[in-house]
């Protein structure tokens, strides 16, 4: 019976040390947007010079191990200006993050993304509406025929009904056909006459291997990317 008293002073000994220990220090706040003010999720917080980091939670809020006086916070967020904040002791840190706009010199469509223009390394033409071919045009064809340099179109007769043949990297036996590959509005395989020239707003043409690579063996023979229009921003208009 004498055991129980001494096992009792052992747990209340034990929880004495437990509660008197240190307890980690921590450095806390929030990120919002600067306009709306929405909480962000996901920005990530590094102490400068450190591998040590979080990211703010779905409640846009974190907390850190409290660094030391005169360290700078980095706070960065994909499509936001990187804030730094230098740690003089506070326990709270609140963050507004600017939204950083930048303008792209051109863009090329790529797949089923888009390139800035000087960034891309294949053959890649694109031609746009003000650069089309100006009469009635029968397909989108019409349109770039002799714009793209490479892209030859034969017809067998001089029926203006009559089927064209279009070849971009001559003739491939790969998959069968050696017409390119067609994709609208980021639908593959689709026929070029199944939209109407009217309603094309751009067409780009992938030419070599790299370009088209996206596609695999379905591109052998180049790909015509057909971007149709549609509705703006602002005023409707009928």
């Amino acid at each position: 019976m004498k055991l129980k008293p001494f096992l009792l002073f052992l747990f209340m000994f034990g929880n004495s040390i437990v509660n008197s220990a240190p307890q980690e220090k921590l450095v806390k706040g929030s990120v919002t947007d600067a306009i709306t003010g929405d909480l962000l999720y996901g920005v990530n917080i590094i102490i400068e010079g450190t591998q040590i980091g979080i990211s703010t939670d779905l409640n846009g809020k974190f907390s850190l191990p409290m660094p030391a006086n005169g360290s700078i916070l980095i706070f960065s967020f994909v499509g936001y200006g990187t804030e730094k904040v230098t740690f003089t002791g506070q326990a709270e840190i609140d963050i507004k993050l600017s939204q950083v706009v930048t303008k792209l010199d051109d863009i090329v469509v790529v797949g089923y993304g888009a390139q800035s223009k000087r960034d891309i390394s294949g053959s890649v033409a694109n031609v746009t509406e003000k650069n089309f071919n100006k009469g009635v045009s029968q397909d989108a064809i019409d349109l770039i025929q002799g714009k793209v340099a490479g892209l030859v179109v034969t017809k067998a007769g001089g029926d203006v009904t009559d089927s064209k043949t279009v070849r971009l990297r001559g003739i491939s036996s790969l998959t069968g056909s050696s017409e390119p590959f067609v994709v609208i509005d980021g639908i593959p395989g689709l026929s070029i006459n199944s939209v109407t020239p009217e309603n094309i707003e751009s067409i780009s043409i992938l030419k070599d291997a790299s370009a088209a690579a996206i596609y695999g063996s379905r591109s052998a023979s180049g790909v015509i990317l057909i971007t149709t229009k549609n509705g703006m921003p602002g005023k409707t208009n009928v």
